[in-house]
C-alpha cells in the first residue's frame, strides 16, 4: 500500500466510494443532457477523508467523453495571483485540445484573449504565449478586459467541444483547503468572473470552514453568518459531503493495512476501537501510522503480535498528541493519567485531569477522548497500567516531530519531596502524616532485605522517585528477575492527598488468585489504616485525609507493605493458596 497517496484505480477502492463516484458522474451527465451548465459541485470533507481519491474515481467514470482539466491548488499556493494561474492553466488545456483538433482559428482567438487578462499573471501568460511563438511585445499595451476574455473563452469552449466530440470541460480543483483562506477565495472568484461559461463543470474539493475563513479575510463576512452561507450557496450549486467511514469499513481497512502482521480479530478490534475513540479513523491518518510502523519495524522487528500491538498503540498516541506522548515519555510514573482509569470518585479524577491539562498543555477535548479510551478499552487500560509502552520510546523517538530531543524531567529526590511536603501541605496533621509515611517507606527499604534473606537471599529493596508535576515515591523490590514496583506514594499539592496504586495482574497468574490477593490486602488496610472509601475497588488503597489517627496506624501500614514486598518477589505476585486459607 502506498503511503499517503490517493487511489487511482477502481480496484484500490476499499470503502465503496465508487458508488458515490458513479452517482456524481451521472449527475454531470444529466446537467450536460439538459444543457444546465456551467455548474459547480463542492466536494466537502475533512483532512484525509478521501476527497482526492473520490475525484480520481469520478474521472474514471467520466472517461474519454469529457475534456478533463486538473488544477492542484497547493502547487500554486505561493503564487502572487493564484486565480490567474487557474485561468491560464485551463486556457492552456483548451488551446492544446484545439491544436489536436487542428482548429487554428480557435487557438488564435484564445491566445488573443489571454492578452486581455495578462495582468492576472504576467510571467505565466507571457511564457505560455512565447512557447507558441506569439509576439508578446504589444501585450502590455492591452487594457484589462474580463468581459472580452470571457467572450473569447466561451466561444472557444463551445467550438473545441464540437470539434473534439467531447460533452463538456470538467475542471477538477483539488486541495483548496491547503492554501491560505484568502487565496481560496481568489480561486472561487476567478471561476465566477472568467471561466463560468456554458460547457464547463467544476468540481472543487475543500473544507467549507476554510472558505468561510477566506470570506472573513476578503469580504468581512463572519463565519456561519447568513452572508457567508449565501456566498457558499452561490459558489457551490451542488454540495456533496464526504460520507463518514463506518466501523466495519475501518475494520476492513485495518485488516488490509496490517495483513502481513497476522493480527487476530481481537487485536484488530482493539486497533479499531483506539482509532475510532481518538477520532483518527480516516485513511490518510491510518496510512501515516502504517508508514511509521513499517519504518520502525524495519529498524527493529517485533516478532510477537502483542509486541507489535503495543508498539502500534504508542505510535498512534504519538500521532494523536505529542504533548501527551511527551508526558508519558518523561514521567517515571504517569500518576495523573493512571488516576483516570481507577474507579474513584469523580471529584478526585477531576483534580488529576486538570493537573494533566496544565502539565501537557493539550486541549481538553483531546485529553477527554484519550481518557474515554483508557477507561473503556481493556487493552489500552492494561497497556497503561503495565507501562507496556516504555521499551518502545527509543524507537518512536526517531519519528518525533517536536524538533528537539525529548528529555525526561529531573527526578524528585528525598530532599525535594521533604521540601514539597513542608511547604505545600498546609494542614499540620497532613504534613506529619506525609512525613511519617515517607520515613516508613525509607526504613522499609533498608530493613526488608535482611528480614527475608533466608528465603530470598538475593532480594533487594529501594525507594525510587518519579518525575511528575507532583512528587511520587516508588517502593520497589528486586531480585535476579529484575525490579518490581510494590506501591506508589503520590503526594497531592496543597491538601496532601495521595493514592496507593497496586500492581497489575501478571500475565501467567490466574485471575481468581490475583483477585483474592488484592482482597486480602484490602482487608488488611481497611479499616485498620484508612477509612474505607465509598467505591468498591482495590486499585486505589487510600488517601492521607482518610488515614486513621491511632498511634499504631503507620505500623499497621508498614506490616502490610512488608507482606506486599514479599509477594512481589514471587514470579506470580500473588499469595499462595495456603496463605489465603489462613
Amino acid at each position: 500500500m502506498r503511503v499517503d497517496r490517493p487511489i487511482e484505480k477502481r480496484e484500490e477502492d476499499l470503502f465503496g466510494r465508487n458508488y458515490y463516484a458513479k452517482a456524481l458522474a451521472q449527475c454531470v451527465e444529466d446537467f450536460v443532457t439538459r444543457h444546465e451548465t456551467p455548474i459547480t459541485l463542492g466536494v466537502q470533507g475533512d483532512w484525509g477523508s478521501g476527497k482526492t481519491s473520490l475525484l480520481n474515481l469520478i474521472k474514471l467514470e467520466l472517461g474519454e467523453s469529457y475534456l478533463l482539466v486538473d488544477f492542484n491548488s497547493w502547487v500554486f499556493a505561493n503564487e502572487l495571483n493564484i486565480g490567474g494561474e487557474l485561468i491560464f492553466r485551463v486556457a492552456d488545456k483548451i488551446i492544446k485540445s484545439a491544436e489536436r483538433a487542428k482548429k487554428d482559428s480557435i487557438v488564435a482567438q484564445l491566445q488573443e484573449s489571454l492578452k486581455y487578462v495578462i495582468q492576472l499573471g504576467e510571467s505565466v501568460a507571457m511564457g505560455l504565449l512565447r512557447s507558441r511563438g506569439v509576439d508578446v511585445s504589444e501585450c502590455r499595451k492591452k487594457n484589462f478586459d474580463a468581459i472580452q476574455f470571457k467572450e473569447y473563452f466561451c466561444n472557444a469552449v463551445e467550438e473545441v467541444l464540437t470539434a473534439s466530440d467531447k460533452k463538456a470541460v470538467v475542471i477538477f480543483i483539488d486541495d483548496l483547503d491547503l492554501v491560505p483562506p484568502g487565496k481560496a477565495i481568489e480561486i472561487t472568484e476567478s471561476i465566477k468572473n472568467f471561466l463560468d461559461v456554458p460547457g464547463c463543470i467544476f468540481f472543487i474539493s475543500c473544507d467549507y470552514a476554510l472558505i468561510q475563513k477566506g470570506l472573513k479575510v476578503k469580504l468581512g463576512f463572519e463565519e456561519n453568518s447568513r452572508e457567508a452561507q449565501q456566498y457558499l450557496d452561490k459558489i457551490f450549486q451542488i454540495p456533496f459531503r464526504m460520507p463518514l467511514y463506518t466501523e466495519g469499513e475501518i475494520k476492513h481497512y485495518l485488516y488490509h493495512c496490517f495483513a502481513e502482521e497476522k493480527f487476530d480479530e481481537t487485536q484488530i478490534d482493539n486497533l479499531n476501537s483506539i482509532v475510532a475513540t481518538l477520532e483518527m479513523d480516516n485513511p490518510r491518518t491510518l496510512k501515516r501510522i502504517l508508514g511509521i510502523y513499517k519504518l520502525l519495524t524495519q529498524i527493529q522487528s517485533q516478532s510477537d503480535a502483542d509486541e507489535k500491538l503495543n508498539l502500534l498503540a504508542l505510535i498512534i498516541l504519538q500521532q494523536y498528541s505529542l504533548p501527551i506522548y511527551h508526558y508519558l515519555a518523561t514521567a517515571e510514573e504517569p500518576v495523573e493519567l493512571l488516576a483516570q482509569v481507577q474507579e474513584t470518585q469523580e471529584r478526585d479524577r477531576g483534580r488529576y485531569f486538570h493537573t494533566l491539562l496544565s502539565e501537557t498543555q493539550e486541549s481538553e477535548d483531546k485529553l477527554r477522548h484519550l481518557v474515554e479510551l483508557l477507561q473503556e478499552n481493556a487493552f489500552m487500560k492494561e497497556w497503561l497500567q503495565r507501562r507496556e509502552y516504555e521499551k518502545y520510546f527509543y524507537l518512536t523517538a526517531l519519528t518525533d516531530t517536536a524538533g528537539k530531543q525529548v528529555k525526561r524531567r529531573s527526578k524528585w529526590n528525598k530532599s525535594k519531596v521533604l521540601d514539597f511536603i513542608n511547604t505545600q501541605i498546609q494542614a499540620e496533621t497532613m504534613r506529619e502524616a506525609a512525613n511519617g509515611v515517607l520515613q516508613m517507606l525509607l526504613d522499609l527499604a533498608k530493613t526488608f532485605p535482611a528480614a527475608v534473606a533466608t528465603q530470598y537471599p538475593k532480594a533487594r529493596a529501594f525507594v525510587d522517585y518519579g518525575r511528575g508535576l507532583a512528587p511520587s515515591v516508588l517502593l520497589k523490590v528486586s531480585n535476579r528477575r529484575g525490579s518490581r514496583t510494590v506501591v506508589v506514594f503520590s503526594i497531592w499539592r496543597n491538601d496532601g492527598e495521595f493514592w496507593f496504586f497496586l500492581w497489575g495482574k501478571p500475565e501467567n497468574t490466574s485471575q481468581a488468585q490475583w483477585d483474592a490477593t488484592m482482597n486480602y490486602f484490602r482487608r488488611k488496610i481497611f479499616p485498620g489504616v484508612f477509612t474505607p472509601p465509598q467505591n468498591e475497588t482495590w486499585c486505589v488503597l487510600g488517601k492521607l485525609h482518610d488515614m486513621q489517627t491511632k498511634e499504631d496506624t503507620v505500623e499497621l501500614l508498614r506490616r502490610s507493605l512488608h507482606k506486599m514486598m514479599e509477594v512481589r518477589l514471587r514470579p506470580e505476585s500473588v499469595l499462595y493458596e495456603e496463605e489465603l486459607k489462613e
